[in-house]
């Protein structure tokens, strides 16, 4: 998802992971509100059809034309990537579809991820979504059932489909030891791994999946980079940590599963200690579950120690412990920074 928000200006509190899912949440919530609630596959009215178009991914990614589409055209455009572009979904998206199709076209929409994902399923111009007081619900019209459910049990479906899982891992392992990655070494690599020899190789979705599945954003120069969640200032770290080292081929898969899921081994028992010492800060009542992560988040994009100082302050509802200290001064010894993968202590 495109970041859409300057957060230069803003104090480091309210810059962590959380606050960042929370702003692209109300982001994704308030353009979900903008959306037609009527399929192209059930739309009559053509006047509709613009309305969708400049919703769609193809509006985003082809050139302005002053021509006006047409509900066959864009029915028919669907119809004809469907196999290619099903290969090419998000984890998310793909989850959301299968549910779907075992649910008769009707799921209901559970957390920030499944936001996003249904958004872009959206954009792609399969789904409707409907929001009522309680829940949001996302449809799947009939036209598209049958067709992806023969496509999902299609043996190529499936072995790209793992192929891409590895794609995946690999991937936010990169993002989490670099905290950004270059577009076009992540497509060089999907089609390195995944792509080169399938049906689904198509650089234009191939774009698509990694731009649905990650935040992003455009430098100054127009380079399109890849972010991990919780990068609030990618041009700082371009600035004082050098170009992103992007994929590590040599990564034992222990280490990059763990680098997969925003850990790394020497950073666990720093984790569990600090999560343990805010909880007993906090009291169960107030416990913030992502502090610990936060942080660390933090210290990988280089704030300075009054800085990190400010946000756990900001975050407790008393003052820092000695016990905390400590181990906030640890993590902050030891926790691999982005750009440079060094620790402060060698830096």
């Amino acid at each position: 998802m495109l970041r859409e928000f300057d957060l230069q200006r803003m104090h480091w509190a309210d810059k962590t992971q959380s606050m960042l899912h929370q702003r692209q949440m109300e982001a994704c919530e308030t353009r979900l509100l903008s959306y037609p609630t009527e399929s192209i596959f059930t739309l009559q009215d053509e006047r509709e059809t613009e309305c969708w178009w400049q919703c769609s991914y193809d509006a985003e990614e082809s050139p302005k034309s002053p021509v006006l589409h047409t509900l066959r055209e864009m029915r028919a455009n669907v119809l004809a990537r469907l196999p290619v572009e099903a290969a090419l979904l998000t984890e998310t998206e793909h989850a959301l579809i299968v549910r779907l199709i075992l649910c008769g076209g009707q799921a209901r929409i559970d957390g920030w991820q499944e936001l996003s994902a249904a958004e872009s399923l959206l954009r792609r111009l399969w789904c409707t979504l409907e929001v009522d007081e309680q829940d949001v619900l996302l449809h799947l019209p009939r036209e598209l059932m049958i067709p992806l459910s023969l496509i999902l049990r299609e043996q190529r479906h499936q072995e790209l489909r793992s192929r891409l899982l590895f794609f995946d891992t690999d991937t936010k392992a990169a993002l989490y030891l670099s905290g950004m990655l270059s577009a076009k070494q992540a497509l060089s690599r999907l089609y390195e791994s995944v792509l080169h020899d399938s049906y689904a190789n198509d650089e234009a979705l191939a774009l698509r999946y990694l731009k649905a599945g990650n935040d992003f954003y455009y430098n100054r120069a127009g380079e399109l980079f890849l972010l991990h969640p919780g990068l609030a200032d990618p041009e700082k770290i371009l600035r004082e940590g050098g170009f992103p080292m992007g994929y590590q081929p040599d990564l034992p898969s222990e280490r990059a599963l763990m680098a997969s899921r925003d850990l790394l081994p020497e950073e666990f028992e720093t984790d569990a200690q600090l999560s343990a010492l805010l909880d007993s800060c906090m009291g169960l009542e107030t416990t913030e579950e992502n502090g610990a992560h936060d942080l660390r988040i933090l210290v990988k994009q280089h704030v300075t120690w009054s800085e990190l100082m400010e946000v756990v302050r900001a975050m407790l509802p008393i003052p820092p412990t000695k016990e905390l200290t400590a181990c906030l001064h640890r993590l902050y010894a030891f926790t691999p920074r982005w750009g440079t993968y060094r620790a402060a202590l060698v830096q």
